[in-house]
């Protein structure tokens, strides 16, 4: 996907190793696009810290809030020193009205990560039914 394409709020956002960029339950009006640096994402249960995956240059995260209107489901943290450019919702709505690639790569990505989901379902439900056979 090339970014030169791309309609963003604001450009070269900066956060360092270890700035909370949002917390899960936030409100969320924007998305993220990771220009340089890794940040990773992270669910609390039960007052533990899970990390659910790391990403990179090129990731975007984010992007639920602004298609559920839900509150943010996990938090996300800079592991390295990061920029990020912004997208909020009337940006996205041009990225998703006007750009194929935009589109595709969303598509794709959010695939990715329903797979994961479910590879992470069929692991706990192979677990749980080995715990409950005698």
């Amino acid at each position: 996907m090339n970014t030169k394409d791309l309609v963003f709020t604001r450009k070269g956002l900066h956060f360092k190793e270890g700035d909370v960029i949002f917390n899960e339950q936030d409100e969320g009006e924007e998305m993220y696009l990771i220009d340089s640096g890794e940040i990773k994402i992270v669910k609390t249960i039960d007052d533990i810290d899970v990390n659910i995956t790391s990403l990179s240059s090129g990731d975007f995260f984010g992007e639920m809030t602004l298609i559920t209107g839900h509150n943010r489901v996990a938090s996300a943290k800079a592991l390295t020193d990061c920029n990020l450019h912004v997208i909020d919702k009337e940006a996205f709505m041009s990225n998703i009205t006007n750009n194929r690639s935009f589109v595709n790569r969303a598509i794709v990505t959010l695939a990715r990560r329903l797979e994961e989901i479910d590879l992470g379902y069929t692991f706990l439900f192979k677990l749980i039914s080995k715990s409950s056979t005698p």
